[in-house]
């Protein structure tokens, strides 16, 4: 179900063609980071992810983790947050304790403060 992948190769990519021609046949997108592209900016990664249809939890260039019934955020700056989810779920702030029902998290942060919550589906 990968929809993208990121290499990151410095040096010698040539012997990842074969991969990359594999992934691209089964319609997964490759993005690779080398010596000649060593950085992306927030906007080319999330022009990437979108294009190909990643779901974008966040749109603040905040670093964020989802996975294995877990969703972290760094903020990049400080303000108002939203996370979009991709659908309707129990949502525990693991730092205030608040429970709740939604598919938009909202919540204030601090500049390079890490929030996390923990997933589970809805009844």
């Amino acid at each position: 179900q990968y929809k993208v992948v990121v290499l990151i190769i410095p040096h010698n990519k040539e012997f990842l063609d074969s991969s990359i021609k594999y992934l691209n046949s089964k319609g997964i997108a490759t993005l690779l980071v080398t010596d000649e592209k060593p950085m992306y900016s927030a906007s080319e990664l999330t022009d990437f992810f979108e294009k190909n249809g990643v779901h974008i939890y966040t749109d603040d260039g905040d670093v964020f983790y989802e996975g294995n019934g877990y969703m972290a955020i760094h903020a990049a700056n400080e303000g108002n947050k939203k996370i979009y989810l991709p659908e309707t779920v129990k949502c525990t702030d693991l730092t205030s304790g608040d429970v709740m029902l939604t598919d938009v998290i909202t919540f204030e942060c601090d500049k390079f403060e890490t929030r996390m919550f923990k997933l589970e589906k809805a009844n």
